[in-house]
């Protein structure tokens, strides 16, 4: 009996260290399929890869090189998103989901979605400006 009580404990321990460890892992991840070599996508997954780590919206960046990168190397909801986008080497693609739910929030092309995170961004930073600095900043460009 005192081993199935220690048993018991000791899942219901691991379970709650798996829970907090998922908790630790971002909330979203952005799968990005690019050509490395293409100025735009390279300054956009390096951009992005910056985003992440500054961000509070907690997202990871996933990046699949398509001269390393096969489709089927992409998880599966991705591949089929991404499928008639992969093969033109000037067109980028983003996926941005919730790992644990796999929910997509936003798919489309690298520009679209950096858009929309640029917006959501936008939203989601405060400044520390007051009206003087405005009026300082309005004189300057005049």
């Amino acid at each position: 009996m005192r081993v199935i009580v220690i048993f018991c404990s000791l899942f219901g321990l691991f379970s709650e260290l798996l829970a907090a460890g998922n908790e630790l892992l971002a909330s979203k991840q952005l799968i990005y399929v690019f050509s490395s070599g293409v100025e735009e996508h390279d300054f956009r997954a390096g951009n992005w890869s910056r985003l992440a780590e500054v961000s509070e919206l907690e997202f990871a960046v996933l990046l699949f090189d398509r001269g390393k990168t096969e489709l089927v190397d992409l998880p599966e909801f991705a591949a089929e998103l991404a499928s008639p986008y992969f093969f033109d080497k000037s067109t980028d693609y983003a996926v941005l989901f919730n790992p644990i739910n796999g929910q997509v929030s936003i798919a489309g092309r690298g520009e679209e979605v950096e858009e929309i995170l640029n917006a959501r961004m936008a939203g989601s930073l405060t400044t520390d400006v007051d009206e003087s600095t405005w009026g300082k900043i309005k004189e300057l460009f005049q």
